[in-house]
């Protein structure tokens, strides 16, 4: 489904146009407008995410902190949040407890070397980083599991035109639909 295709259904959902009838480009333009600022919204939401993303990075020895987006370190899309991470070595996976800024910061030897059992998350923009403790040692692989932006089919961050395809289940469309029309209706 197209962004103009969700956009038309949400205008006559709000009895602004009827079927059939084509808005105007400037009421399109409106729509693709409010269209991205709800998705993005949404992507801060578990609930409105569809699918948890996993992406492994091989540790350098020695390193503790990880840039994690578009040509980062970790070049992936920047998560919104981290769900969850265990390292790899050889066969043997460990569990990384995801922590809060505080907790991290608690932690007074994070330059020793080993398996990391901590990982924060500063999600930044555009770029976040990935902070280990303790420092990792050598053959380690991070495993993390997070949520990302929605985005248009093929992985672009916002449906740049009215021809973008909406890369979502056919579920959503009917709740992106009708959010959209409540978007819409006050302006």
């Amino acid at each position: 489904m197209t962004a103009q295709e969700l956009i038309k259904a949400a205008l006559r959902a709000l009895g602004v146009i009827a079927t059939g009838e084509t808005p105007s480009a400037a009421e399109l333009e409106d729509g693709l407008e409010a269209l991205n600022m709800m998705l993005a919204n949404w992507s801060d939401e578990r609930l409105m995410v569809h699918a948890i993303t996993e992406d492994s990075h091989a540790l350098t020895s020695g390193t503790a902190s990880y840039t994690i987006g578009s040509g980062a370190d970790i070049d992936t899309k920047r998560p919104v949040k981290i769900e969850d991470a265990f390292i790899r070595e050889s066969n043997l996976d460990t569990p990384v407890t995801i922590v809060g800024q505080k907790e991290y910061n608690s932690v007074a030897l994070k330059s020793d070397t080993g398996t990391p059992t901590m990982l924060y998350y500063n999600p930044g923009w555009t770029t976040g980083t990935i902070y280990l403790a303790p420092t990792p040692g050598s053959g380690l692989t991070l495993y993390l599991y997070s949520f990302k932006a929605h985005a248009a089919k093929g992985g672009t961050d916002l449906l740049t035109t009215l021809t973008s395809t909406v890369s979502f289940p056919p579920s959503y469309h009917a709740a992106i639909k009708w959010n959209l029309a409540v978007d819409l209706a006050p302006e």
